[in-house]
């Protein structure tokens, strides 16, 4: 078996797969993937950071009379602190770029004019920043929205408008969030979906009115216990990633969802149960299956039809059943059932021979199961 495959697969795991998800741009990698020093930002408040071309000398206050006149500002915008913020608090569209870093601020107020990004939007390193209350017209981001590593971040109350996220949409590292009903009127998101590293957060339910996405990774989230928010997806154009969430118990919030392009579900300790993916009938990928500690058996996978990519099962200490594989008639890629110490080998070999059966001509490697179990 060529574990080189799973290298590269864990080093696209890490991109969010963003060439297979059909998303327009590149993530946004947060400063804990990457040497600090790759930021170069500059702090000096005399200088916004800025290549935006708007008329310094409208004096309009639009935005304090709740009536915002149009105005499109072009290029890039870096604001550094509350005055930047306030430069372009009359601003509607974005034609360029929006990237808050280091800002120093508590609350980020402003931009509530805004309707409309057509780059990507960051709000980056903020240590100090807690709550998120501008952007309350903004309804669509034509890049990605991503929010790295704000430490204190609790809410994002601003966002409550928007519905549409051209890119990925992404929280990453942000320990204090505890919810995302902010989110909740998001209907489309044309990259990966990335929630982690949110220490805090309990649900997805601010996801709920989500119908679609290039992608979903959920990794490192260890109080969420299920993935309930995610009940309108149906087909995800890309891979779905659930992984190393400890307190996760089952996949329930995914129980519409028929087409994935890739599925990964790995090291998590509670996960007991795959119920949560009735009506999974395609993975157009790999399915990787390991590390899952308290997992006794494949139920929840009844529907599954066609894995088009390869099929590892492997370290699930207490798995001890495949029964739930009966329907599976398609596997495009080689086999690998290793090292679950409870699994019958017998139960593996049915299912290569099964494959085989059905003109599969892959490779497999069936070790480390219970070569002492007996199958009827």
């Amino acid at each position: 078996m060529n574990h080189c495959l799973y290298l590269v697969l864990s080093l696209a795991m890490m991109e969010l797969f963003a060439s297979g998800c059909g998303a327009k741009h590149s993530l946004h990698v947060d400063a804990d993937m990457q040497d600090d020093a790759g930021y170069d930002a500059d702090l000096d408040s005399d200088d916004t950071g800025s290549d935006v071309d708007s008329d310094p000398d409208v004096e309009t206050d639009d935005e304090e009379d709740g009536v915002c006149s149009e105005l499109v500002c072009e290029g890039d915008v870096e604001p550094r602190n509350e005055s930047d913020i306030l430069e372009f608090s009359n601003c509607t569209v974005f034609t360029g770029n929006v990237d808050i870093l280091l800002t120093g601020i508590e609350r980020l107020e402003g931009f509530n004019c805004l309707r409309e990004t057509h780059g990507d939007l960051f709000i980056t390193e903020n240590w100090q920043l807690v709550g998120i209350e501008g952007f309350r017209s903004l309804s669509s981001v034509e890049g990605s929205l991503e929010l790295s590593s704000n430490q204190s971040l609790e809410n994002l109350h601003g966002f409550g408008s928007l519905t549409t996220v051209g890119g990925h949409l992404a929280t990453w590292f942000n320990p204090s969030l505890d919810n995302l009903e902010a989110w909740a009127s998001i209907r489309t998101v044309g990259g990966v979906v990335v929630v982690y590293g949110a220490e805090s957060l309990r649900d997805l339910e601010g996801l709920r009115s989500l119908s679609f996405c290039g992608g979903l990774y959920i990794d490192q989230n260890n109080r969420l216990e299920d993935l309930n928010g995610l009940n309108r997806l149906i087909n995800v154009e890309g891979e779905v990633t659930i992984r190393m969430n400890e307190g996760l118990l089952s996949l329930v919030g995914l129980e519409h969802v028929q087409y994935v392009q890739g599925l990964v579900i790995e090291h998590n300790s509670a996960l007991v149960s795959l119920f949560g993916l009735p009506y999974l009938y395609i993975v157009d990928g790999p399915f990787i299956l390991q590390h899952n500690d308290r997992l006794e058996s494949l139920d929840g996978l009844d529907s599954l039809y066609a894995i088009r990519g390869v099929l590892w099962i492997s370290n699930n200490v207490e798995l001890q059943s495949l029964d739930a594989l009966e329907t599976l008639r398609e596997l495009g890629g080689d086999l690998e059932i290793v090292d679950n110490p409870r699994l019958p080998t017998c139960e593996a070999e049915a299912l290569r021979d099964r494959f085989i059966s059905l003109g599969w001509t892959g490779e497999a490697e069936i070790s480390g199961n219970d070569d002492s179990a007996t199958c009827e």
